[in-house]
């Protein structure tokens, strides 16, 4: 390939763009327990032309012009998961993580429960559903095969709110089923006020939703929300985010932070997402996908996925700098090409430590580590696609 040249400061950077050695970008594919699908990673100009392709089993090296486009796609249990990355440089990372979406096993927990006295309801979550089990000694969930352990939260509760809290963090799994969990580790917990304000247009606080999350290593457990008030674990996990999501009449914002120390008892957050543009006149025609930005400030990146109404077996993700307002569609072989989409949406997001698009790319888990983070959304359904 030609490689593409900008005006660089330096004479060592010139000689560089001069070299005759291929401009390349790095794929990693980070394969989660219980995938065994396929890989394969596609090279195309910015207007969708396929350039190359080739299988990846782990990390790979593709060479590009600045500007082309890589798509990874994924075909494993009964779905094909397309993520193309717009706008790549030479020396860009991009991390892909391989899920065993669709090959899920229901497995039944039996959970013993410690006396309480007074719980008259126990709460309990795993790291693949939220809140999955609402009451009494059992919870069923969905696991990838090959699952060996997971973690368990369980809240107890009386009438007035949480009594106790119990943790294990690797419940055994064994053949589909687990044994019996005594959960014997009694975990420190409190409640916290989530304090929302800035909510988008033709929002109220009856539109507002807001939630935890506790990361331990690859798990999230989602914690017990009590309007606006959330139960969070004290010395348990690695991180927890406090969030919210609010729904207005053209846009739904989420904004929310991640630390590795408790939280204070009133978290604020604002929701009016000073930093993201709004978005709006979303558009689909044969050949892409566009929409309309307005306003905003410095953010990291622009994703869009869409879907067709009568197609569930096939998902389309975009990642793009700041500022992309159209996507061309890409040009697959035959055996992977879309369904016609027929809706779609289009998010900003900025992360506080993310350092732009190319970091975003290299580090997509930047966000459970620390920091603020807001997203602004906007989508349409199907019967209100504008097609031009």
């Amino acid at each position: 390939m030609t490689t593409t040249c900008r005006l660089l400061p330096s004479l060592a950077a010139l000689a560089a763009c001069t070299s005759s050695s291929p401009a390349t970008a790095t794929v990693q594919l980070a394969a989660q327990p219980g995938w065994n699908g396929t890989s394969q990673v596609f090279v195309h100009t910015p207007s969708g032309a396929l350039v190359s392709q080739a299988q990846i089993t782990s990390s790979l090296a593709v060479d590009i012009d600045d500007g082309d486009e890589v798509t990874i796609v994924l075909v494993g249990g009964g779905l094909t998961q397309v993520f193309s990355n717009v706008g790549i440089e030479r020396g860009d990372v991009i991390e892909v993580s391989a899920e065993p979406v669709g090959t899920l096993v229901a497995t039944t927990v039996a959970v013993d429960m410690p006396s309480v006295p007074g719980a008259t309801m126990w709460e309990v979550g795993t790291s693949y559903d939220t809140n999955a089990g609402a009451v009494a000694s059992s919870v069923t969930t969905n696991v990838p095969p090959g699952t060996t352990a997971m973690p368990i939260i369980a809240t107890a509760y009386d009438d007035t709110g949480a009594l106790a809290m119990f943790a294990e963090t690797s419940a055994p799994i064994t053949g589909g089923q687990a044994p019996a969990v005594t959960l014997h580790d009694q975990i420190g917990f409190r409640s916290i006020t989530v304090d929302t304000t800035g909510l988008p247009t033709g929002a109220t606080q009856a539109d507002v939703s807001p939630y935890g999350v506790v990361f331990l290593g690859d798990a999230a457990l989602e914690l017990t929300q009590l309007g606006t008030d959330s139960i969070v674990p004290i010395g348990f996990g690695d991180y927890i985010s406090i969030a919210a999501t609010a729904f207005g009449t053209a846009e739904t914002v989420t904004a929310g932070q991640v630390g590795a120390g408790m939280p204070t008892d009133t978290v604020s957050i604002d929701l009016s997402a000073p930093d993201l543009p709004q978005i709006s006149a979303l558009a689909l025609s044969p050949s892409q996908a566009s929409w309309t930005l307005a306003g905003g400030a410095s953010y990291d990146y622009i994703s869009v996925d869409l879907w067709a109404s009568s197609n569930t077996s096939y998902t389309y993700t975009v990642m793009a700098p700041a500022g992309t307002s159209a996507l061309p569609f890409m040009q697959l072989p035959a055996e992977l090409a879309p369904p016609p989409f027929d809706s779609f949406s289009v998010a900003a997001t900025e992360i506080s430590n993310v350092e732009g698009y190319a970091d975003a790319l290299r580090d997509p888990d930047a966000l459970f580590r620390g920091g603020s983070f807001e997203v602004r959304s906007a989508s349409v359904p199907v019967t209100d696609v504008v097609r031009r």
